[in-house]
């Protein structure tokens, strides 16, 4: 059983599935930057129990 994906998530499938691979500095620069931005809006959640802490990347 798959789930059903939207567009946005079917892109990065299909990407994935093709293994496509940067081949110049310009793509792998946009690409650090893009991450960079991403994790930068990403705060800390911090779940804890009895047992166990652990800390979780919220988008």
């Amino acid at each position: 059983m798959g789930d059903k994906l939207d567009l946005y998530e079917q892109d990065i499938e299909n990407n994935f599935k093709k293994q496509q691979k940067f081949n110049n500095q310009s793509e792998i620069t946009l690409l650090h930057k893009s991450a960079q931005i991403y994790m930068s809006k990403m705060s800390i959640l911090n779940v804890t129990n009895r047992k166990t802490k652990k800390e979780f990347l919220k988008g």
